[in-house]
């Protein structure tokens, strides 16, 4: 099926279900406003195991979340997330992960007897939206956080995407150079390869 409109000077049609896909997304933009404002965390958190593959070794674990909305059902990041960028949603979504992931931390890992993984500390990892890196203060926001939960900068790494090259480059030096100062390990993703910061200069 097809919707005519008459805008400019040429018929232009649209599929419906580019609108019913339009309708959901501005659905799920007002449904996770909601959820937002509500102080427990509405997703569900899951650590997904990290293993080195040549030697078969658990090195850490990436911070995954999924939605089960009791009117809209299951919903995966790969949908949310995208509408929670848009909306400018995702900074306030990422603090609630940031935080579900180190209260799970505090309450499930002993620190450091279960954190190690022969002899190194396991490294827990979370996606990090690029907006954050529009916040100087961000710096000190995670690192309030680690303190709050008593949870060391040394055992996070942040994954960054590819997006960071369309910000100010600058800027973005310097939050990567003040987070790896603190012990936070970052990780660039480029597509399907992840590179590993050393020096954030």
């Amino acid at each position: 099926d097809q919707v005519l409109a008459s805008g400019g000077t040429e018929p232009q049609f649209f599929q419906l279900d580019m609108l019913k896909t339009a309708e959901r997304r501005r659905v799920l933009a007002e449904t996770l406003a909601d959820a937002l404002e509500e102080e427990a965390p509405f997703f569900e958190l899951y650590l997904q195991p990290q293993y080195r593959l040549a030697k078969r070794e658990l090195v850490g674990a990436e911070a995954l979340i999924r939605w089960h909305h009791p009117a809209l059902g299951t919903i995966s990041p790969g949908e949310f997330i995208p509408v929670a960028e848009a909306s400018h949603q995702i900074v306030p979504l990422d603090e609630k992960v940031f935080g579900a992931m180190l209260e799970w931390l505090s309450h499930n890992v002993m620190w450091p007897k279960e954190g190690m993984a022969n002899g190194r500390s396991l490294v827990w990892a979370i996606n990090l939206s690029i907006r954050h890196f529009d916040d100087m203060r961000f710096t000190d926001w995670l690192l309030a956080r680690c303190k709050e939960y008593g949870i060391a900068p040394q055992s996070i790494e942040l994954e960054v995407t590819e997006h960071v090259a369309t910000q100010d480059l600058g800027q973005v030096r310097q939050v990567m150079r003040t987070l790896r100062l603190h012990g936070f390990g970052l990780v660039l993703k480029l597509g399907l390869r992840m590179t590993r910061l050393e020096k954030a200069a």
